[in-house]
């Protein structure tokens, strides 16, 4: 499963309008095998009953995760609870032991979401009416603005969604050249055959076609 930091590639942003937060390149993404449980049988067996009347009924909309160095996020019920949401308390990486630096004993693996809904370190999990409170969830820096604002200050940030689910992302790797085609020096309007590689990566589980 491959998890993006929803700040990804935001360095190449910085070339057209200055962002806020780090300035990453296209490293901020990876892939790995997770082993685990799937959360929605975990809630199950917990004794959360039906979701939909849990969410219905009971007005609880939302799965809150806690680690152990104080990191709060969340995601709705209606993604955790999903039997075919692949969403996964895991305990294993690459077939092996969750290693400390991957967040032992245990991280939340939420798959076609924005990388920090993965919690790492996890020592809490609970249904709740609210989303999660703290800057992971609730700061500027993992809310989704519309397209047109461009400076913070013209909304109010606590009105804005939460990132979840990312948009297609992208990046070129390489670009060599094909047979000869760069054995002189190309003139500006020139076409020249290259051979381009790289990755690109859709939010919410879908396929890149």
């Amino acid at each position: 499963m491959t998890m993006q930091c929803s700040g990804n590639r935001r360095s190449g942003y910085n070339v057209f309008n200055k962002t806020s937060g780090t300035t990453w390149g296209q490293g901020a993404i990876s892939t790995a095998k997770w082993g685990g449980v799937r959360l929605s049988e975990l809630l199950k067996n917990a004794g959360m009953g039906d979701p939909i009347e849990a969410c219905e009924r009971g007005g609880m909309e939302h799965v809150r995760f806690g680690a152990i160095d104080g990191m709060k996020v969340s995601i709705g019920i209606e993604k955790a609870a999903n039997p075919y949401g692949d969403v996964m308390v895991c305990y294993e990486m690459n077939g092996e032991d969750l290693p400390r630096d991957h967040r032992h004993p245990l991280r939340v693996i939420v798959p076609g979401y924005a990388a920090v809904r993965s919690l790492k370190w996890v020592n809490s999990i609970s249904i709740s009416r609210e989303e999660a409170e703290g800057p992971w969830q609730r700061g500027l820096n993992y809310k989704v603005l519309p397209p047109n604002v461009h400076d913070a200050n013209e909304v109010n940030v606590d009105e804005m969604p939460s990132c979840n689910e990312l948009c297609v992302s992208s990046g070129i790797t390489s670009v060599e050249p094909v047979g000869g085609s760069l054995a002189s020096s190309p003139n500006a309007g020139d076409v020249v055959p290259v051979r381009v590689a790289g990755w690109a990566f859709a939010g919410g589980g879908r396929n890149i076609v």
